[in-house]
């Protein structure tokens, strides 16, 4: 039943994401915007089959460690070899059409080596949570001197989760918390770019700037407005509000799905969204270690939080921060680790029936 639930909440997603897709025509190739898109698909179809049928590679030790310490080698790599686009250095280019942005790669490394953590250090809480907060903290110094904020608050909030789900009292927790928030005035006067802080002072006052920073949040709104109920249909790219609007196919998605299919996209959205969370959590609380159940929770919500806060940004809850919509959004690093993630949580369902069917 569970993993009938997550198939219908990828295929609503992969629906909106061919609508999405085909209202750019200019290279379409079957139901993909480009070849890039085609071959992303595949790729991660391939992954996340890789990840269901092979989930006890993924746990291997020495992979788990390997593929952690890679990972923040290439936001080392990044730091110096990556290219500025719009203000940030999130991707290492090895051709023009082919590129690796290390901040996607972190994400399910993060995952591996916290239920790799968890399984090993259960007992032992002052050892875990000191070791969660650890691995956190560093990749979240490297992303946020790209500077890549979103992505950074991202995985700071998820190192809040991975340690709370871990154990920690919400004593604990609360002074976590505290510590993170009282430093953030120092962050911002070190750290912060001062496009994203133009990006919060348009945010509390849309009516700053509005040729400016306020400029892209009051077309984005026009454009959610405009969809109504049901919305009028697939449009043509060029003909939508966004349509001048850098990087609208992945910050702002779901604005330029509601323009053209209302908020009954919103609806269909969040309904994926539930699917995958309920899911996720029925198949963790199932299964048969620590490491399947820590992944399966990990996996879950890093894909279901990420689609609340591209959510809230395109409604105007947070200010933009450039997080994408899974499965949804322009972003081919991004489309791939969101299929390993399903497949993780596929493979450990796929685990659990196989473990109940032995004991029969």
């Amino acid at each position: 039943m569970s993993t009938k639930i997550l198939t219908t909440a990828i295929i609503i997603f992969l629906f909106l994401k061919f609508i999405f897709n085909n209202s750019d025509k200019s290279n379409a190739i079957f139901f993909f915007s480009d070849l890039g898109q085609l071959a992303t698909f595949l790729i991660g179809i391939s992954m996340m089959t890789f990840a269901i049928y092979f989930i006890n590679f993924l746990k291997n030790d020495v992979f788990v460690i390997t593929f952690f310490s890679l990972s923040i080698l290439f936001l080392l790599l990044n730091y110096f070899f990556g290219l500025e686009e719009y203000g940030s250095t999130r991707r290492i280019y090895i051709f023009s059409s082919l590129s690796i942005q290390p901040s996607e790669i972190i994400k399910l490394s993060l995952i591996l080596i916290s239920a790799f953590i968890f399984d090993k250090f259960y007992n032992k809480k002052i050892i875990l949570i000191s070791i969660l907060f650890s691995i956190y903290l560093i990749p979240v110094i490297f992303i946020q001197l790209q500077p890549d904020t979103s992505t950074a608050i991202f995985i700071s909030s998820f190192a809040l989760i991975a340690i709370f789900l871990s154990g920690a009292s919400y004593k604990t927790l609360s002074g976590i918390t505290i510590g993170i928030f009282s430093l953030l005035p120092m962050i911002f006067a070190i750290i912060i770019a001062d496009y994203q802080l133009d990006r919060i002072n348009s945010f509390t006052d849309n009516s700053m700037d509005p040729l400016g920073s306020s400029y892209i949040i009051n077309l984005v709104s026009e454009a959610i407005k405009s969809g109504g109920l049901i919305g009028p249909g697939i449009i043509n790219v060029n003909d939508s509000i966004l349509s001048n609007v850098i990087a609208a196919n992945s910050d702002f998605a779901l604005a330029l799905i509601i323009e053209q299919l209302g908020f009954l996209a919103l609806f269909l959205i969040i309904l994926g969204l539930i699917g995958i969370l309920w899911s996720g959590t029925y198949i963790s609380y199932a299964s048969k270690n620590k490491f399947d159940y820590f992944v399966t929770l990990l996996s879950t919500y890093a894909l279901v939080m990420q689609g609340l806060l591209h959510i809230m940004v395109n409604v105007s809850i947070l200010p933009a921060t450039g997080t994408t919509l899974p499965f949804i959004s322009n972003g081919n690093n991004a489309m791939i680790i969101n299929f390993i993630l399903i497949g993780l949580i596929i493979g450990v369902n796929k685990k659990n029936i196989e473990s109940d069917k032995t004991k029969l």
